[in-house]
């Protein structure tokens, strides 16, 4: 689809949108108006200069919003109808069955192996990028395993070489994010994508949700300093690598200085908000897929048979499986059903957990409780001063008090 840029002197129009009207194309002598189906009824009454063409009806509205003449009101009205319609339908295509290309997928890892053992370079770097694509188009999930395995298969060493070659293990705490195979790329990917989308001014909260699920990424490829991936970016070569990625974007974004500083507070914010939804989403897609809950498989040993993997997962790291987004709609039909005001749920930010079941609430509790307590040091309290250790007896004997009824309540 080809959309371009008609103007006057004080205005842009769009041409090229399917929200449509029609016209009859009549000869006034000097031309033929452009009578063909358009969003706007100027552009088939009218002679207008030609500008621009756009393949990207983002681009396109960008440009006609920019410069000094003013963009068409009905035109601007149209593009973004149908830029939310285009956005309704990649949403509709995503659920549809991902089994062919899975399939699809695991084929062209091996045959992109066999090419890399062969030295075949050139047919290596075809074959990914091609696998790379029907790897986007599955759940969030699938991604991260298929990428990881596209990215092994593709650095294969030749046989003789693989034979002699030592697999090494990451076991404790990243310290430098740079130095894991993948996360030095994921930030530069995830930085140009959000530049790219800002700059065209593609919906925030689709920009957002694609940045949330690049970082998690991240994070699961880093370790904690319990050797776990570090999904709550407690690490510091997580939080680093996630402001590498943010500086990086920020530099890549168009405007002033103060527009730069507004645009990028505002990506974190929405990435932010975004995040509880993507970790709920990647949580309980572990149930289906064996090869990403392998990562956990320190976490959920000894479990009883039946015990879901996203479960586990979720309480080690005081997770919720209820997106942020899903909890507001779940709370917004239950005021709705009980005739309460529903519009109350749709609040962002609420942390109180008054809409999470018993399960969730009692899980998220004690997942944080365990990560406060692995990280506690016990020399700090020895080598604290008597005064210190007096106020934190009295807390910490109120504390023993409740974890004890905790205890008795599940026993």
């Amino acid at each position: 689809m080809s959309y371009a840029i008609k103007y006057n002197r004080s205005t842009n129009h769009i041409d090229g949108l399917t929200v449509r009207t029609t016209g009859g194309g009549n000869d006034t002598g000097d031309h033929v108006s452009a009578y063909a189906q358009n969003a706007c009824g100027s552009l088939t009454r009218y002679r207008f200069a030609d500008g621009a063409s756009h393949d990207s009806l983002a681009a396109a509205l960008e440009d006609a919003r920019s410069g000094d003449r003013k963009i068409c009101k009905t035109c601007e009205s149209a593009a973004v109808a149908e830029l939310a319609h285009q956005e309704e339908e990649a949403a509709m295509a995503e659920k549809v069955d991902h089994g062919a290309t899975r399939e699809q997928v695991e084929a062209n890892i091996e045959r992109v192996r066999s090419l890399a053992e062969a030295e075949n370079e050139a047919g290596a770097k075809e074959l990914t990028e091609e696998t790379e694509t029907l790897i986007r188009s599955l759940p969030t999930a699938n991604r991260p395993k298929y990428r990881a395995d596209l990215k092994a298969a593709g650095t294969a060493a030749p046989k003789e070489v693989e034979r002699a070659a030592k697999a090494t293990v990451v076991t404790k705490e990243t310290q430098d994010y740079t130095t894991i195979d993948g996360v030095v790329e994921l930030v530069a990917m995830g930085a140009e994508k959000a530049a790219a989308n800002i700059n065209l001014r593609i919906k925030a909260s689709h920009t957002a949700k694609e940045l949330a699920e690049v970082i998690l990424d991240i994070r699961r490829r880093i370790r904690n300093k319990d050797g776990y991936p570090d999904l709550t970016a407690r690490s510091n070569a997580a939080k680093m690598a996630a402001s590498a990625l943010y500086s990086a974007a920020g530099s890549q974004l168009e405007g002033d200085e103060f527009y730069v500083a507004t645009q990028s507070n505002k990506l974190v914010r929405s990435v932010q908000r975004q995040m509880s939804d993507v970790q709920a989403e990647y949580l309980r897609g572990l149930d289906d897929s064996p090869e990403e809950a392998a990562l956990f498989a320190d976490i959920t040993k000894g479990a009883e048979p039946g015990t879901k993997v996203s479960e586990l997962v979720a309480a080690h790291y005081g997770l919720s499986l209820v997106g942020e987004t899903e909890r507001q709609r779940l709370a917004y039909h239950e005021r709705k059903a009980l005739g309460g005001n529903p519009a109350k749920a749709l609040t962002s930010g609420n942390t109180k957990g008054d809409d999470l079941t018993p399960d969730e609430r009692a899980a998220s509790l004690v997942g944080r409780i365990m990560s406060d307590f692995r990280a506690a040091k016990p020399e700090d309290f020895e080598n604290a001063s008597d005064e210190t250790k007096a106020a934190l007896r009295e807390q910490l004997e109120e504390a023993s008090k409740t974890l004890r009824a905790m205890l008795a309540a599940v026993l």
